[in-house]
C-alpha cells in the first residue's frame, strides 16, 4: 500500500470515527474499528513522518 494512501485512510477513518461517536451510531463505530485493524496490518511498511523524528520514537517493526 502506498504511503500517501495509507495516511489518507488513517485520516478518513479517524474522521469517520469521531462522526460516528458524536452521532451515537454503534454500527458505524464498529466499521471504523474494523478499518483501523485492516490499516494496522499494513503499518510495518509505513515510515513515521519527519515531524516525529525529533521525538526519538523507536519503530517497533524494524
Amino acid at each position: 500500500m502506498k504511503i500517501a494512501i495509507w495516511y489518507l485512510f488513517v485520516v478518513l477513518d479517524f474522521t469517520f470515527l469521531i462522526i460516528s461517536i458524536l452521532s451515537h451510531n454503534i454500527y458505524f463505530t464498529i466499521f471504523c474499528f474494523i478499518i483501523a485493524l485492516i490499516l494496522n496490518k499494513f503499518k510495518k511498511d509505513i515510515p513515521l513522518p519527519k515531524q516525529f523524528e525529533s521525538l526519538n520514537i523507536i519503530h517497533k517493526n524494524k
